[in-house]
């Protein structure tokens, strides 16, 4: 199981409608190779941001065998692992991509192509 997690500053997003709920299933489905994505909050940058590197992963095919998730931390997690106790601003290394490899313990479905 291959998890990648999307992270962002605490920047508010503003004035923008999301096309995370129509987009994201078709891209990583590739029943769409190239998506702009548009997001209005954080939590689903950082889903953006995990989507599009997962899309790159399952491109590749050595990793065929492996279950690809996107996830988002959105900006709730500091670097270093602890929970945000409220940081606001412009903090470049708090926007960031987290790959992870784990062993899977469930059956459940996973992005595959």
């Amino acid at each position: 199981m291959i998890e990648v997690i999307g992270h962002t500053d605490e920047q508010p997003l503003k004035g923008r409608p999301s096309n995370l709920d129509g987009a994201l299933i078709p891209f990583l489905a590739a029943k769409e190779t190239q998506q702009r994505f548009v997001v209005s909050d954080n939590a689903g940058l950082g889903l953006a941001r995990a989507a599009a590197v997962v899309g790159v992963l399952l491109a590749d095919e050595r990793l065929r065998p492996y279950k690809v998730l996107p996830l988002s931390g959105g900006q709730l997690i500091q670097v270093g692992d602890t929970l945000s106790s409220g940081s606001p601003g412009d903090v470049k290394e708090r926007r960031r991509i987290e790959i992870r490899a784990r062993r899977s313990t469930t059956t459940a479905q996973a992005f595959q192509r």
